[in-house]
């Protein structure tokens, strides 16, 4: 945070307590908590005021608020992560299902036992290979196809031939 970003907290401060501040408050302050970023800080003061009554902000409380907000992201991160893993995981269980194999035949494993190694739950290239033999099992017809299979239909109505013979 910038010696400006500072004044600018203090002002939002003082607009809610009614302190004096000086120039040598926003040194201290400055000095204090200037190593957090400024929307940290500005977001810990308006959680503060927002929950608290007849407690005199100090910088220990923005330190601690900021802090656990960010503790808080990064545990939303985690969660998050997490939650995409498991859904890799029962994406390939499928992809799996739909071949008619299982996981390991099909050389897909599970994302938390790759989680170490960097790699993702299916190697891409075995993901595309198997995508593709999904494509030829699940291939539904075309437009293109449609339209001559309609055409195909017509045109033996049109001739009385049985449309296996057209």
């Amino acid at each position: 945070m910038t010696l400006d970003e500072t004044t600018k907290l203090l002002a939002r401060i003082t607009a809610s307590d009614n302190r004096t501040v000086g120039q040598a408050n926003i040194l201290a302050w400055h000095e204090e908590i200037g190593d957090l970023e400024f929307a940290d800080a500005y977001a810990a003061v308006v959680e503060f005021f927002a929950n608290s009554e007849g407690i005199w902000l100090t910088s220990g409380h923005v330190r601690a608020i900021a802090r656990k907000n960010a503790n808080d992201r990064v545990e939303r991160a985690s969660v998050a992560v997490e939650y995409r893993h498991e859904r890799e995981d029962a994406r390939d269980e499928r992809l799996a299902e739909l071949c008619g194999g299982t996981r390991a035949a099909l050389e897909l494993t599970p994302a938390r036992a790759n989680s170490g190694a960097g790699s993702g739950p299916a190697k891409k290239s075995t993901r595309a290979k198997v995508m593709g033999q999904v494509r030829t099992l699940c291939r539904s017809e075309t437009k293109q196809e449609k339209a001559l299979r309609i055409l195909r239909e017509w045109r033996a109505e049109q001739s009385g031939v049985p449309e296996s013979v057209a």
